[in-house]
């Protein structure tokens, strides 16, 4: 199972390095939960050295830093992994509509990571930089030919959130095959 970086969560940064380590205990939190959820991967546009948490400061200068628990970056560790919209479909689908999210200060934003997590049917992970981008729930729009749509997604940012019983069935829904009955009959 894969989990989808939210990209617009790494706005705002943190004013700080310290701030920042504060921040991602909270996210390795939610990691570490979502590893025992069985979640496999963090699929994400970016690599580790784009993902800016502070001034000067990227998640790749945070997997380095001496100074984090080295329990806290072996959680995270190879754990995300680029690109995450890959094959011809699904670009395709991307291409016939406008996906964004609306931001209540910055308004229309384009979301590679939602919409990724829109077409293949899973939950985004945040980071927890502001209250928004730590709601249990994210409202992907679409806009084809002039008409807008919208579908809740579901989002982790903290530990926590597999606590809230919409986002635990879903998760638990996740792992289920179902077995379809067919009419053929073996030769």
């Amino acid at each position: 199972m894969e989990l989808i970086f939210n990209e617009l969560s790494k706005a705002p940064p943190a004013a700080d390095k310290y701030a920042a380590r504060e921040k991602m205990a909270v996210f390795v939190g939610a990691v570490a939960e979502s590893r025992r959820k069985n979640f496999t991967v963090i699929k994400s546009d970016m690599f580790e050295r784009e993902i800016t948490l502070a001034e000067d400061y990227s998640l790749k200068d945070w997997l380095f830093d001496k100074e984090v628990q080295q329990m806290q970056k072996d959680f995270l560790f190879g754990f995300i992994k680029p690109p995450f919209m890959g094959d011809d479909a699904t670009l395709e689908l991307y291409m016939e509509g406008d996906y964004f999210f609306v931001h209540p200060q910055s308004g229309e934003l384009s979301c590679l990571g939602l919409t990724a997590a829109y077409f293949y049917e899973t939950a985004t992970i945040s980071l927890p930089t502001s209250d928004i981008w730590m709601t249990s729930t994210l409202l992907l729009n679409i806009r084809k030919v002039g008409v807008i749509t919208t579908h809740d997604l579901f989002n982790i940012s903290k530990k926590s959130d597999y606590e809230n019983p919409a986002t635990a069935t879903f998760v638990e829904n996740l792992g289920e095959v179902t077995l379809e009955v067919s009419e053929i009959t073996p030769a």
